[in-house]
C-alpha cells in the first residue's frame, strides 16, 4: 500500500509492517497506526511514521545499535497487554 508523508513523499509500505498501538503515544491519542521507515543501513535513525497523519513522524533508534549488550525483562502481564509474540 502507499501512504503520503510530509518528510518522505509517497512511500510504499507492506500492510503487515504496520504497528497498531494498543496504548497511544502520550499527546497523540488519536494516532494508533505507525510504520517504521528505514532510510538505509548507513542511517543510525529510522522514522516512526504515522499511517494516519502524513505530518507526524518521530525519529527512533534501535537500542541495540547504541548498547550492544542491552537486554530488558518484561513481565508477563505487559507481554500480554502489548500482544508480543
Amino acid at each position: 500500500m502507499k501512504i503520503q508523508t510530509v518528510k518522505f513523499g509517497e512511500v510504499e509500505i507492506e500492510e503487515n509492517r504496520i504497528f497498531d498501538f494498543v496504548l497511544p503515544i502520550i499527546g497523540f491519542n488519536e494516532m494508533k497506526k505507525f510504520v517504521i521507515i528505514d532510510l538505509g543501513e548507513d542511517n543510525f535513525f529510522k522514522w516512526l511514521q504515522s499511517v494516519e497523519d502524513p505530518a507526524l513522524a518521530f525519529p527512533v533508534i534501535s537500542i541495540f545499535n547504541a548498547f550492544v549488550d542491552y537486554s530488558i525483562d518484561i513481565t508477563d502481564d505487559i507481554v500480554d497487554k502489548l500482544k508480543i509474540k
